[in-house]
């Protein structure tokens, strides 16, 4: 299964910490990615090492949220927060249609019966 990546906003960077963050966020917008806890943990990598090198900016987390409904109902959608900088949703796709083996017959309307008309 197959999500695709939409960052959906990124509000103004306070300092330093952010600032790299918001620099980093967009090389991740509309792309696929095998699962969506693949990308939270890769942000979650990227953003402890941005932590890390900025220790006066208070540090920054990411949350995972699965997709759910209240009816129990798939929504078919997932969201990552980037603390309170950012947020991506990741797209469930359809899976492509399995084209037949073999040929496709396609049945043919019968022959009218009747009269050729003949044009002038």
């Amino acid at each position: 299964m197959k999500y695709f990546i939409k960052l959906n906003h990124v509000y103004a960077a306070n300092n330093r910490l952010q600032k790299a963050l918001a620099d980093t966020l967009p090389d991740y917008d509309r792309r696929l990615v095998e699962r969506p806890e693949h990308l939270a943990d890769h942000l979650r990598a990227v953003v402890d090492r941005l932590n890390r090198a900025n220790p006066r900016c208070q540090p920054i987390a990411v949350s995972y949220h699965p997709s759910q409904h209240p009816y129990g109902r798939a929504e078919h959608r997932e969201t990552v927060h980037v603390g309170e900088l950012a947020t991506f949703t990741l797209y469930r796709l359809a899976e492509p249609l399995a084209a037949p083996a073999g040929p496709v017959q396609t049945p043919r309307p019968p022959a009218p019966q009747g009269e050729q008309l003949r044009l002038l």
